[in-house]
């Protein structure tokens, strides 16, 4: 007598259902690291705003004193860091 390769009641082939739990495994894994991946890379709105701070402030300090500022490296000074009149 030979094994057999499927249940006889179920007429499942265990090979087969193994090969997909292992993909669907694979598969949720992945999701869920790329799930994480993209919550942890994306910047909030408070520090993008904070960043914007930052630059404008030493872009005004450059302008004042060339020696201990940045220069408008974005080439955006004039239309998002002056305050509106």
């Amino acid at each position: 007598m030979g094994y057999l390769k499927t249940n006889e009641f179920a007429g499942t082939d265990f090979k087969r259902v193994n090969a997909m739990e292992k993909a669907t495994t694979t598969a949720i894994i992945c999701l869920a690291c790329v799930g994480i991946l993209g919550i942890v890379t994306t910047p909030d709105v408070q520090t993008v705003a904070e960043e914007q701070k930052h630059y404008c402030e030493m872009v005004r300090l450059g302008r004042e004193h060339t020696d201990l500022g940045w220069p408008d490296y974005r080439g955006n000074y004039d239309t998002t860091c002056m305050e509106p009149r």
